[in-house]
């Protein structure tokens, strides 16, 4: 039965006074899937699959007649209304993790459930097919005709179970409560704008620039040069038929594979190393993110805050957000939730050993090929006086005869740390990707979306545990040590090569 419990139990909104949701098993719903005949007989199979339970239950739903009996009906639809309140209520998570922090996160999340998750699991709705006419069923089994709408019912009500191919159903009730006009409303209130990640990208400014990391300015370059110069051809070709014009304002197309390889050929001119086009579309989709936290902020006028752990009113425990599953599939459990983060946890310090060893290899190999390449070999002996030594620049200029400002640019700390922060995040992204399509949570390859989240969302865990203090350390000058959890793995590495 457990395998089953998503057409029993319903996410509601709060009613023990705490704001918020909970789980709330509907005893009808519970009932009417273990004694309807041909629903129980489903369930006791050891194949049965939820699109064969759905069918059933659609069945019984969308016969509906007003002047019928439709105590059936309704309560078929309530078994659907439990289901898909759960991927209703993920749509929600998503976009409440547009904007960082716990308490804005939780505070948009609360404003957008008031609006969407508004069923109660327990008045019994059946919808008249012709004219999409809601009807509530009394205690008296008559029906009453009702203005009021519950979003699960308008999903049910829209989704057709009959088209070949189709969403499912899951998917379906998360993508229409993400298009649904009051999700919109809300984040229109709060200052979210729905541009694509290249509309993001391509209008971004030198004052959002600024606040990016150096990689993530040299990415946001190229792709001005290439993609804006190949939009702003476009518009210029065609000033008679008016595409000019929408070219400019109108949806931004995904880059094209011959932009991508241009783009790369340009960045390895710069000395930025990208691995292949399909690790710069990953690479972009991450600083779009970054762009739109910008936007959403900027009109807040509140810090970046971004993490991957909240507060659960529900249990009064720190868990990991529950956003990060893909939002195709299903919701994982709190327990699951506890599991995943000790994960992460556990994975970090391998991350960041193998990190710091990319991290490194790259800015050699960059020196070899740039104009410095004759002092590439002093580079190691370096960093190991700088972090391992703790010696100023100046120390080190005097030791391998070279000016202050030579040595300074060729250890460059800061392009080290964020190299190493870059590949510490590609690692421990591989790391949970594996984990997840293991434990069945997402699709390999994962979507764009899922992965823009989930990158913004690591990056702020790994500044939060290694990366803000290493950043403090560099910037404290005379009198600075080095002992951070990012010096102490570097000294590490260092130390056995």
């Amino acid at each position: 039965m457990n395998a089953f419990n998503r057409y029993w139990i319903m996410c509601r909104l709060s009613r023990t006074g705490k704001e918020g949701y909970q789980r709330w098993p509907s005893k009808p719903a519970k009932a009417f899937l273990n004694t309807f005949p041909s629903l129980a007989e489903a369930i006791a199979s050891p194949n049965t699959r939820d699109e064969d339970i759905q069918a059933i239950l659609f069945s019984l739903f969308k016969a509906v007649n007003p002047s019928d009996d439709n105590e059936m009906a309704a309560k078929a639809g309530l078994n659907l209304r439990c289901y898909v309140s759960q991927p209703i209520l993920q749509a929600c998570k998503e976009r409440a993790c547009l904007f960082s922090g716990n308490t804005i996160f939780q505070e948009l999340l609360n404003r957008l459930l008031n609006r969407v998750l508004n069923d109660d699991g327990e008045t019994l709705v059946v919808v008249d097919d012709a004219s999409k006419q809601h009807y509530i069923l009394n205690c008296r089994e008559e029906i009453e005709p009702t203005q009021y709408h519950f979003v699960s019912v308008e999903a049910l009500t829209a989704y057709n179970p009959n088209v070949e191919k189709r969403l499912s159903l899951q998917n379906w009730a998360y993508y229409f409560t993400r298009r649904h006009p009051q999700v919109k409303a809300v984040l229109t209130e709060v200052g979210f704008h729905g541009l694509s990640d290249w509309a993001l990208l391509n209008r971004a400014r030198a004052s959002q620039m600024e606040q990016v990391s150096e990689r993530s300015r040299h990415l946001i370059q190229v792709f001005h040069a290439v993609y804006r110069r190949d939009r702003r051809q476009r518009s210029a070709t065609d000033p008679v038929s008016g595409e000019g014009q929408s070219s400019r304002s109108g949806r931004c197309p995904d880059p094209s594979n011959i932009q991508l390889e241009e783009m790369l050929k340009r960045l390895q001119e710069m000395n930025v190393m990208v691995a292949s086009t399909t690790a710069l579309l990953n690479e972009l989709h991450q600083v779009a993110a970054q762009l739109r936290q910008f936007d959403i902020w900027n009109q807040r006028k509140a810090p970046m805050a971004e993490t991957l752990e909240f507060y659960n009113a529900e249990t009064g425990t720190t868990t990991l957000r529950q956003d990060l599953p893909n939002p195709a599939t299903n919701e994982v459990d709190d327990v699951e939730n506890d599991e995943m983060l000790a994960f992460i946890r556990q994975q970090l310090d391998d991350a960041l050993e193998q990190g710091i060893e990319r991290g490194i290899d790259d800015k050699l190999q960059a020196l070899k090929k740039g104009r410095r390449a004759k002092i590439a070999p002093k580079y190691i002996p370096g960093l190991k006086m700088y972090y391992c030594e703790q010696k100023s620049t100046r120390e080190i200029a005097n030791a391998f005869g070279l000016s202050q400002s030579q040595v300074s640019r060729v250890l460059s700390p800061e392009e080290l740390r964020n190299q190493v922060r870059f590949r510490t995040t590609e690692k421990l992204l591989d790391m949970i990707l594996v984990r997840v399509h293991e434990l069945g949570l997402t699709d390999i390859p994962p979507k764009p979306n899922y992965l823009s989240h989930l990158v913004s969302q690591l990056e702020a865990f790994i500044d939060d545990e290694v990366f803000h203090m290493a950043s403090t350390e560099l910037r404290a000058g005379k009198g600075r040590t080095l002992d951070s959890r990012y010096a102490q793995y570097l000294c590490h590495y260092l130390s056995q090569i």
